[in-house]
């Protein structure tokens, strides 16, 4: 997201922002009482030594309490640590700082074993306080936290002990341990405490106290942020020297300097990938994304109440032409906000709605929209007039919906497409003031999407209600039995091609062209992968 909460203070410059925003969900586990298995730190044999040099659009804000843009995320990935983090087999969270955990029978009562000597960049112990501490700031309105949103079923959070945290939640949350994989990176009680934490400049832009496998060295402005190995990194200390954020935001440029090897790592739009791919010193890897594109209706708005109508506009948007055109042929046609990321939960038989523009005339026609003296559809002396909304941060967004508004045209809807820089366009968007947009959401590595699609959710600014979905995302939510939690989602996917919150365009790919000479990066989506940064190397 990444977060709409931080809007204002993101260097929005990737193609794939999340309409800035940055939303927590909850993870999967198999037992009521789960007791994870220590991760190791590293593959044998691997050299050691060495910098690499990562690419970001912008300057990071280093502080995960407020940083949610993607400058900022891969940053603090890096360098602050989680209580858990997304195994590269499955998503499953798995041990970060948290070495075990346990719930109650009911799911309200979260239990984290901490790791013990575990030390802060200055040489201080991070203890349960420091996790407390982070919780209950992300929760704190007055700091405007891109995590408040996903922490809200949070009621208490108590420090047992140095290394015992227990999370009392207001309800039921059966796949709790993965919200604490996903950008909850833990902050110093001691740097921050009775700070004013958002417009702490001299941490949030210069020089942050962390823990995770890299530790802040050196920030230049607009140039680069260098962060060199933790020597006291509590799963060893890391393969390389150092790891260099380097500000860019041309993704040309990136390309280039990747090439000459000034770079090492670049995510890679669709529409750049021909001059990655026959490079002898690049290896391209090509992973599922985390996410999706969206056209999304305002549920409130009465030329969306019908899903009839609803479900006619879907099928009136060219998206096998998007995915060939926008995306290169590299995304899967979009069925439901859950993306097939998910093997588990996703229901491979459901089919995309086809592209049939005739069909949709047909649907709309049925609703009561008949063609105007001047062509335009209209029912009841109004006429289906509308404007799509979209930004120029993301050129997969904006072209998508440049070809939305020539699909709706053909089929007699007068579409006005408003696109604006995201930092104009995302207050309008956060408070609901649209009515159709087009979008991206960065999801957490779990299927569920109460935050996005429940009556409540924090990020449902289409408003989109439906008690079944309402039900459905509830129940998947109130339990880890994943047997139980695929039967909700398999039938909530269901319910969501009946009743559409808008057209799910596509899956993409996250992209990735890599330096040979750089070796130990797992399989995962590019935020993910930097949460192991400790086990990357050189050869």
């Amino acid at each position: 997201m990444d977060n709409l909460e931080h809007r204002n203070r993101s260097r929005l410059l990737s193609r794939r922002t999340f309409l800035g925003w940055s939303v927590m969900a909850l993870g999967a586990v198999t037992l009521p009482e789960l007791i994870a298995a220590c991760a190791s730190g590293g593959s044998s044999g691997a050299k050691t030594g060495g910098i690499v040099h990562v690419a970001i659009p912008g300057d990071p804000i280093m502080n995960p309490l407020i940083g949610s843009d993607a400058s900022a995320v891969p940053f603090n990935r890096a360098a602050f640590s989680f209580l858990t983090r997304p195994d590269p087999k499955d998503l499953r969270p798995t041990p970060d700082l948290a070495t075990t955990w346990s719930a109650s029978a009911d799911f309200k009562t979260w239990t984290f074993k901490l790791r013990s000597g575990v030390q802060w960049s200055d040489g201080k112990p991070l203890t349960a306080d420091d996790v407390v501490f982070t919780i209950e700031q992300a929760l704190n309105t007055a700091n405007g936290s891109p995590l408040r949103g996903a922490l809200l079923a949070v009621d208490t959070v108590t420090a047992v002990n140095a290394t015992t945290v227990r999370f009392d939640l207001k309800q039921s949350v059966g796949p709790f341990p993965s919200i604490v994989s996903y950008n909850v990176g833990i902050v110093p009680k001691h740097v921050l405490e009775g700070t004013d934490i958002p417009h702490n400049g001299s941490f949030n832009a210069k020089s942050p106290v962390s823990s995770g496998p890299f530790i802040m060295k050196e920030a230049v402005a607009g140039d680069h942020y260098t962060l060199v190995a933790n020597p006291n990194y509590y799963m060893g200390k890391p393969k390389l020297d150092s790891l260099v954020f380097k500000v860019l935001g041309d993704v040309n440029a990136q390309i280039a300097q990747l090439q000459s090897g000034e770079l090492d790592y670049v995510v890679v739009p669709p529409s750049n990938l021909a001059a990655v791919q026959n490079s002898s010193n690049i290896r391209v890897v090509d992973t599922p994304y985390l996410g999706f594109y969206h056209l999304s209706f305002n549920y409130q708005h009465p030329l969306f109440s019908d899903k009839q109508v609803r479900k006619a506009l879907v099928m009136a948007i060219d998206r096998p032409g998007i995915i060939k055109t926008v995306e290169q042929g590299k995304a899967t046609p979009g069925v439901t906000p859950l993306p097939p990321i998910f093997a588990w939960a996703f229901d491979s038989s459901l089919q995309s709605p086809p592209y049939d523009p005739t069909q949709a005339k047909q649907m709309l026609a049925a609703a009561g929209w008949t063609a105007g003296s001047d062509g335009i559809l209209q029912k009841d002396g109004r006429r289906f007039s509308f404007t799509l909304d979209a930004d120029t941060a993301d050129p997969s967004r904006q072209q998508s919906a440049v070809i939305a508004q020539q699909n709706f045209k053909a089929i007699g809807l007068d579409v006005n497409l408003r696109v604006r820089p995201f930092p104009a366009y995302v207050p309008d968007l956060v408070a609901g003031r649209y009515e159709a947009h087009v979008g991206f959401w960065v999801l957490p590595p779990d299927p569920d999407l109460t935050n996005y699609y429940s009556a409540t959710g924090s990020y449902n600014t289409i408003h989109y209600n439906n008690p079944d979905v309402n039900r459905l995302l509830a129940l998947g939510r109130s339990t880890a039995d994943v047997a139980q939690r695929k039967t909700a989602y398999y039938e909530l996917q269901k319910v969501f091609l009946d009743d559409p919150p808008g057209a799910i365009l596509f899956y993409p790919r996250d992209i990735h062209a890599i330096s040979q000479k750089v070796q130990g990066i797992p399989q995962l989506p590019y935020r993910e992968s930097l949460q192991y940064s400790a086990d990357w190397y050189r050869t």
